[in-house]
């Protein structure tokens, strides 16, 4: 709701929880350096939410199958086949990683949670997570600590780069 968005308590909180949520400098550094993570006007951005359409592109170039072949035309609705994502979604949907939102619908701009980009990886593992706690598996597994996924409520481009960066070191794809 826009009054509540727009009320300084809420500016407060957001500002506060911004201050005290770790950002993975040198995880995001080193996938950058490998040419995974690439910034934008304000550099890494790593307190920046990830959309679902983002967060999908950076985990298809990290699995290695950016090159894979795919369909021309979308599979998805809500996503042109002339967009810069399209590729992507296609790719993640062949490989089983992405099913979209339902109804066709991929919803690319909407933001992605912790456990729903967990789940994605996931399924890159051939396993069928529950997407809402498949954030929780990477805690049990030592990916993460259970407080590291507890502040992943607001997952940011920090937070993908610390699960991709552990999970490549985890040889998970």
């Amino acid at each position: 709701d826009a009054e509540v968005q727009n009320s300084p308590y809420s500016q407060v909180l957001s500002k506060l929880v911004l201050e005290t949520k770790p950002t993975y400098d040198a995880e995001a550094e080193s996938l950058q350096s490998d040419g995974l993570l690439k910034g934008n006007e304000n550099g890494l951005d790593l307190l920046k939410p990830l959309t679902r359409i983002e967060a999908t592109a950076i985990l298809v170039r990290a699995m290695g199958y950016e090159d894979s072949q795919t369909s021309a035309a979308s599979y998805f609705a809500d996503i042109k086949s002339d967009n810069w994502g399209a590729k992507y979604a296609n790719i993640a949907k062949d490989k089983g990683i992405a099913a979209g939102v339902g109804d066709d619908m991929f919803a690319p701009d909407e933001t992605i949670t912790a456990s729903q980009f967990a789940t994605l990886i996931l399924r890159n593992m051939g396993e069928d997570p529950d997407w809402q706690t498949a954030i929780d598996t990477f805690a049990e597994r030592g990916l993460i600590t259970a407080e590291q996924a507890e502040k992943m409520d607001l997952f940011t481009r920090g937070d993908m780069a610390k699960i991709i960066f552990e999970a490549k070191q985890k040889n998970m794809f």
